[in-house]
């Protein structure tokens, strides 16, 4: 019998190829690099991944990677990011969705 398809924590680089959950650093204080004229809302994560250096935001509440908002990368120093830097589909909750709508119309079928 097939596994269900969940969510795997990973980095929301697509082209990022190593930035397993293990790889991904949750940054618990405002690190110095950090343009100061970014400011974190509430109840937001700043993540990088120690792989490819990716930094990014998110809703405390999700798993790592999961509806990221990428601001830049990190390696010796902050790079920002271009504008619509868009992050790999398989971390989006509209592709998630999607699976749970087809998972729910098969099981509908039988």
């Amino acid at each position: 019998m097939p596994r269900e398809k969940r969510y795997e924590s990973h980095c929301p680089s697509p082209s990022c190829s190593g930035g397993h959950q293990n790889r991904l650093y949750q940054i618990r204080e405002r690190p110095d690099w950090l343009p100061e004229e970014y400011v974190m809302k509430e109840g937001e994560t700043l993540y990088r991944c120690n792989y490819c250096g990716l930094v990014w935001t998110q809703d405390s509440s999700n798993r790592p990677g999961f509806d990221a908002k990428p601001i830049g990368s990190y390696e010796n120093s902050f790079t920002r990011l271009i504008p619509g830097y868009r992050i790999r589909e398989e971390n989006t909750s509209y592709y998630w969705n999607v699976v749970r709508e087809k998972r729910f119309r098969g099981k509908r079928r039988r």
